[in-house]
């Protein structure tokens, strides 16, 4: 049973794509380098490789929970907190067709704003470090991991296929750490993400034929932090 969720997440994700990307070069959804240094390609790439990866994972979870009949307040949280990360980085991927132009201060205050909705969401849900014995220093480390990580991963999203490599890479080792602690949470959203990743990957190794954007990468940066969160004990799927 493990497996088809794994299954389920990459058909998805790799049957979504094509389909995507036909709908980013019609409306004109592309990264273009535009003299950047840190951008080798010389034509333009559409950009909603991410779109899939967060669909994907959203089906997998919610096949899990029809499949289990129970509909957890920490994966729905995930679920939530997943959107509203995606969002903030979907913004920032129009900039490329000229619809939105964030100018760099208000940006940061969105960097601000978002992740910190999206730590209040998993912390509401019980998801969140224990390190503390005072609430708001839980939370407050809880949103600087995610701001920390959503702009780590963005910056190493420089070369076709290095990012999403590097996550499924970091996902096989949380499955294997997952089997072995018997972390089921982390275990069934590793498996689930592993597989979005690897059906992207398949249209992102060189030469890309579609990038994941910021709001791909500002979302693997934020399911890696949750990750980490859930891994630190020994979270079980019940609400």
């Amino acid at each position: 049973m493990l497996f088809l969720y794994f299954l389920l997440s990459f058909l998805t994700s790799l049957i979504l794509i094509p389909f995507l990307k036909k709908i980013a070069e019609k409306k004109g959804l592309f990264d273009v380098a535009e003299g950047d240094v840190l951008k080798i390609h010389k034509k333009p790439i559409p950009v909603l490789g991410g779109l899939a990866m967060l669909t994907a994972l959203i089906i997998g979870l919610l096949f899990f929970c029809f499949q289990k009949q129970d509909f957890s307040y920490k994966i729905t949280a995930i679920i939530f907190g997943s959107l509203i990360i995606f969002l903030l980085g979907f913004w920032d991927d129009l900039k490329w067709k000229h619809i939105s132009q964030i100018k760099p201060h208000f940006k940061f205050l969105l960097l601000i704003i978002f992740p910190s909705i999206s730590a209040l969401i998993l912390f509401s849900s019980g998801i969140k470090f224990n390190f503390f014995p005072v609430s708001i220093l839980a939370g407050l480390l809880t949103f600087l991991y995610i701001f920390v990580l959503i702009n780590g991963v963005n910056y190493q999203d420089g070369m076709d296929g290095l990012v999403g490599g590097l996550t499924a890479i970091s996902l096989i080792g949380f499955i294997v750490l997952s089997l072995i602690s018997g972390n089921n949470l982390a275990l069934i959203l590793s498996l689930i993400l592993l597989g979005a990743v690897l059906g992207f990957l398949i249209f992102n190794f060189p030469p890309a034929k579609i990038f994941m954007g910021d709001s791909g990468a500002y979302f693997l940066g934020f399911i890696l932090t949750v990750l980490a969160i859930i891994f630190s004990r020994p979270y079980n799927i019940a609400s």
